[in-house]
């Protein structure tokens, strides 16, 4: 059975969000894994504020499908959302994907880290203060 998106609504203004909607190029299936929150929580819908961090872990990602990873800070606390997720194919690790969005005056970051020379793992554009925003991710076999 395909996976289902989670629909995200938009966020309001005062939080820092992220969605970083995954794309799976490869052949088989990727497995969302370990998420870990330094602060912030992770959300299936933003006009909820319902954190959702058990139904992260081991999400398939379909061959030619999406699926949106989305996690907010608190809009009454100075803390924005800052963490990472582990991209699987079976049991083999694709990368880690790290994000910071701490709100203020400090600047965001996301990466793919610790990326496995197997695959190519593409970060698309994000904002560099603020919330970071809609995020596209690409996760393809290296050539």
């Amino acid at each position: 059975m395909p996976a289902v998106p989670i629909n995200i609504s938009p966020p309001t203004a005062e939080t820092q969000w992220v969605c970083m909607t995954i794309t799976n190029w490869l052949q088989s299936t990727i497995k969302l894994q370990n998420p870990h929150l330094t602060s912030g929580k992770f959300l299936n819908d933003y006009s909820s504020r319902d954190g959702i961090y058990g139904s992260v872990t081991n999400v398939p990602i379909y061959p030619s499908r999406s699926w949106p990873v989305s996690s907010s800070g608190s809009g009454t606390r100075v803390l924005g959302t800052s963490g990472s997720i582990d991209l699987y194919e079976g049991r083999t690790s694709i990368c880690t994907l790290h994000w910071n969005c701490p709100g203020g005056h400090q600047q965001n970051y996301l990466q793919a880290q610790n990326v496995n020379n197997n695959y190519v793992v593409t970060v698309g554009r994000f904002r560099d203060y603020g919330a970071i925003g809609d995020v596209s991710i690409a996760v393809q076999r290296a050539s």
